[in-house]
């Protein structure tokens, strides 16, 4: 017998990927869905639009955006130790949340079905206090994350000229390695030219991760899993699929797949770096761990 129907709480940034093209149509959907009893706008604040939601009234938070809605309104809930459940809903241009836990089910569908959906505890990653639920990279990977940025930049008077020239110096930069990386206390010899790290919610989490040794424990495997690159020419950049796939464990390999439970990145320039596909800056020096709290979410029956 099926229990009473879910009351959900949305949050909708109309500015963000799919709800932005489609527009009122879409929205008067999402609002007018049977399960929505509570709509907040996001405006420029998370927190606030996080603070106007009657959470005694609802069961679970639905957010409607893109993959940095979804991530800001997620940090927000984390540090208000808000108690409800997120149902992430896939309305951005990657949906790289949604995707790894509904597959290609749209925001209708999640909201149909959301009476069949169980709590579920996601790992949550930490980047300098900055959270993150699918990946984070530091280096020359987030030079292309911002020439997306300036192509979707409406404000922008040349945008193709600006996202060209982040990818022009997104190459430079992996040629040129500059990081300084330790994992779990350990020194890597040399220096990199960037790092893309993954949690098990991201699907290519098994493709990078490391093969399992004899006698391997869940803690020898660590919380992430990586992708470091140490490029020096061009000839690096083409072997970087057969060194990844094939989980080289040379230690001098240029690009090494490789499991962790914290990094330490460090560098002379401020380290550019992107969490869930969303480009951010930092300091000299970074960390990387698990947060010790998990996220919960809504997530389809096992």
């Amino acid at each position: 017998m099926q229990g009473p129907m879910l009351r959900l709480a949305i949050i909708i940034n109309p500015r963000g990927g799919t709800l932005a093209r489609e527009g009122a149509p879409l929205l008067d959907a999402l609002t007018a869905h049977d399960a929505v009893c509570q709509v907040e706008r996001l405006e420029d604040d998370a927190a606030k639009a996080l603070t106007a939601i009657d959470i005694d009234a609802v069961d679970a938070l639905a957010i409607a955006g893109g993959d940095g809605t979804i991530r800001a309104v997620t940090a927000a809930a984390v540090d208000a130790r808000c108690p409800l459940p997120l149902l992430p809903l896939p309305l951005g241009t990657a949906n790289l949340l949604p995707r790894a836990l509904y597959g290609d089910r749209d925001a209708k569908a999640l909201l149909d079905e959301v009476d069949q959906f169980e709590r579920h505890d996601l790992v949550a990653g930490d980047l300098n206090g900055h959270l993150f639920l699918i990946a984070a990279a530091i280096g020359f990977p987030t030079a292309l994350a911002r020439a997306r940025e300036t192509l979707r930049d409406e404000g922008r008077r040349h945008p193709l000229t600006s996202a060209l020239r982040n990818a022009v110096a997104s190459l430079g930069q992996s040629f040129r390695p500059r990081l300084h990386c330790r994992f779990d206390g350990e020194e890597v010899p040399g220096r990199a030219s960037g790092l893309y790290v993954t949690l098990a919610t991201d699907p290519l989490h098994e493709t990078f991760s490391p093969v399992p040794q004899a006698g391997d424990t869940d803690e020898a495997k660590g919380d992430f899993t990586a992708v470091l690159t140490r490029w020096r020419h061009i000839g690096d950049l083409a072997a970087a699929p057969v060194d990844t796939l094939t989980r080289n464990d040379n230690p001098d390999a240029r690009t090494r797949p490789l499991a962790f439970s914290q990094a330490d990145i460090r560098s002379r320039k401020p380290l550019a770096a992107m969490i869930d596909g969303e480009p951010i800056t930092l300091g000299r020096e970074a960390q990387l761990s698990r947060r010790t709290a998990p996220v919960t979410v809504l997530k389809p029956l096992a």
